[in-house]
């Protein structure tokens, strides 16, 4: 039996005497199969990404984010560029297509998983104002509105880091104590917008308007929540016992024996219990 040394050793000085022959039989055999050759390449190099990335799965997420976060505005600028090429388009069109339902069960499972963490934050904090605890009647305020980009309970398709960024800006409040904070907001924001001089039209409109806004605000006040007894007028809402033809709060364009009508069909309610009755109708 022939030594492997000895083998390896007359390999080499065959190569060493006959080089420029092999060399110039392995340029004509790859330019003849040079499409199969990069094809191959390509598998095994693919092949090969795949089981290393299977094998360090943690590894390579952590390398990618933190290229990405270096180079954010280069990603942004790429994606942006690519989104827009028609070609990007008509595949995302027809995968959309393809996979409506799976597309529609995964958006559902990912916005109840963000309603839950919502609601899970809002069990872990108080009213800020009256220390209210019940979730159910917990919402969102902003602190600063200039810092305000979207209304939170409105929005819940937003990507999970634009929705923590947008919670930690906002105070946690019941329907109650919000609805105080923005009557005393509105009347500020009000005066400060005034006209010096409005013109006739803008003085019918403001005066029809307030005509039938104080006609609501009497009619809240002297009712009061019927659950709670509730008497602030810029607390209480409009609950309608049966279906509902129009809201009675943003009507200002109905005639007042509309409003009336309709208020036949209505109860006056403050805003907690109106959530709390809406949220056991929901789970019933």
């Amino acid at each position: 039996m022939v030594d492997k040394e000895v083998v390896r050793e007359r390999k080499r000085q065959y190569y060493l005497r006959n080089g420029d022959k092999i060399r110039e039989k392995q340029r004509e055999y790859y330019y003849k199969n040079k499409e199969y050759i990069l094809k191959r390449d390509r598998e095994k190099n693919r092949l090969r990404m795949a089981r290393y990335y299977e094998e360090n799965k943690n590894e390579c997420r952590k390398k990618q984010n933190k290229w990405r976060e270096e180079h954010r505005e280069y990603v942004n600028k790429q994606a942006r560029e690519y989104a827009h090429k028609p070609s990007y388009k008509k595949r995302r069109k027809k995968y959309k297509l393809e996979n409506k339902e799976y597309n529609n069960k995964k958006r559902s499972e990912l916005r109840h998983k963000k309603t839950d963490w919502l609601s899970d934050y809002k069990k872990k904090h108080r009213c800020k104002i009256c220390g209210e605890n019940d979730s159910i009647v917990l919402v969102f305020h902003h602190k600063d509105m200039n810092d305000k980009e979207f209304t939170i309970s409105q929005n819940i398709d937003k990507s999970w880091n634009k929705l923590k960024a947008e919670v930690k800006k906002c105070d946690v409040l019941c329907v109650n104590c919000h609805h105080e904070v923005h009557f005393n907001i509105d009347k500020k924001v009000k005066r400060k917008n005034r006209r010096d001089e409005p013109s006739e039209q803008a003085l019918r409109v403001r005066a029809y308007r307030k005509n039938k806004n104080n006609f609501l605000d009497n009619y809240k006040e002297s009712r009061g929540c019927y659950i709670c007894g509730e008497s602030r007028r810029y607390v209480l809402e409009i609950h309608h016992k049966e279906e509902k033809k129009f809201l009675v709060n943003k009507a200002c364009s109905k005639s007042k024996d509309l409003i009336k009508k309709e208020l036949n069909n209505c109860k006056v309610i403050c805003g907690n219990c109106h959530q709390k009755l809406h949220w056991s109708d929901e789970s019933d």
